[in-house]
């Protein structure tokens, strides 16, 4: 995919930009069968990782498979 920024000549440049899967909280609870009341707890205290797009909060299948690798003592 290709996005449009700009430079400080005020110019448009293209850059590719890595397309991710995002997840919403409601997908990532019923990944872990969990409520998606939990799912905002570990995002807020900093146990998940999360994306956001405005007031939207995504989670992307990185964040989700660095947060089981932490889980059970992975990396």
């Amino acid at each position: 995919m290709v996005a449009n920024t700009r430079n400080p000549d005020n110019r448009f440049l293209f850059q590719e930009v890595q397309v991710q899967e995002l997840l919403t909280m409601k997908d990532v609870a019923q990944r872990f069968r969990m409520s998606p009341r939990t799912v905002w707890t570990l995002i807020q205290s900093g146990q998940l990782k999360s994306v956001r797009i405005g007031r939207l909060v995504r989670v992307t299948n990185e964040q989700v498979t660095e947060f089981i690798n932490g889980r059970s003592g992975g990396k």
